[in-house]
């Protein structure tokens, strides 16, 4: 009876997970395959003051799979700021769950990786630090070396 009540229970979760899936909607999803660089506008912002990171397409250094790649920001101790139109969405009455992934390959004193959502119009080759936003979402790092 015990093993029953557990596929059961498996079963159930399973039957759970499907309909929360079903119900699901992705408004925007980026795998940085071919093309990716004609959705996503690099910006201009600190070029003119030569603080501009720039992009590498990569796997990076480790990696299961050499074809599935990101983008790694290539300068140490520059200004990155890239940014992709999402369509217009509604998640009145649902919650939105942003995903991404931050992997570091390299020593790191300090730095941050952020999200910024907007809505309305945004200036996408001046978008930056001071740019307005509506949500900000980030994963920060900061390492005190004594």
């Amino acid at each position: 009876m015990g093993v029953l009540n557990l596929l059961l229970s498996v079963l159930a979760l399973h039957s759970t997970f499907l309909l929360v899936y079903v119900h699901s909607e992705i408004f925007f999803e980026e795998r940085f395959e071919d093309g990716w660089m004609n959705r996503w506008v690099l910006s201009d912002w600190k070029r003119s003051e030569g603080k501009a990171g720039t992009f590498k397409h990569t796997a990076g250094k480790w990696s299961a799979d050499p074809d599935d790649k990101g983008i790694q920001t290539y300068n140490d101790a520059k200004h990155y700021a890239i940014s992709a139109k999402i369509p217009e969405f509604s998640n009145k009455n649902r919650t939105l769950v942003v995903q991404y992934s931050v992997k570091i390959e390299q020593d790191i004193e300090c730095g941050g990786a952020y999200i910024k959502l907007h809505s309305g119009y945004v200036n996408q080759k001046k978008f930056g630090g001071d740019t307005p936003y509506r949500d900000l979402i980030f994963k920060f790092l900061a390492v005190v070396i004594t």
